[in-house]
């Protein structure tokens, strides 16, 4: 796209005007109350390995990401902490469930092993 005053902006969006995509991809990535609740209830706490923030200092993460088509319903969510959070998506570690168990490893390959994951999260989704 061109901005109005004929120059392409870095997004390739017209300067000035809201980028209603973005706007509409922020919606839908949005947990609503009643989905963070059920999360909160099922995960107690950051379901990272030997973390027990409670709920009210947690993320919803999405296990499948929004960019890969991951929907936003609780099958799908698992709180993670802001601290734990972050590392999964600035700092290269993923979060993955591995014999039922939460695992997370960080940019080197070093693993840690964490409590067992709720029965209806999925088994083998990675979260990174």
């Amino acid at each position: 796209m061109v901005t109005l005053d004929g120059c392409p902006d870095q997004a390739g969006q017209p300067t000035g005007l809201p980028n209603l995509a973005a706007i509409a991809n922020d919606a839908a990535e949005q947990w609503t109350p009643r989905q963070r609740r059920a999360i909160a209830a099922r995960d107690r706490h950051c379901v990272f390995p030997s973390c027990t923030r409670p709920p009210r200092h947690c993320d919803v993460h999405h296990l499948e990401h929004r960019a890969d088509r991951g929907p936003t319903k609780t099958s799908n969510g698992a709180l993670l902490c802001r601290f734990h959070h972050r590392l999964l998506h600035e700092y290269g570690w993923t979060l993955t469930v591995e014999d039922g168990r939460w695992v997370a490893t960080d940019r080197h390959g070093t693993t840690w092993t964490g409590r067992p994951r709720a029965p209806d999260q999925p088994v083998a989704k990675s979260a990174s």
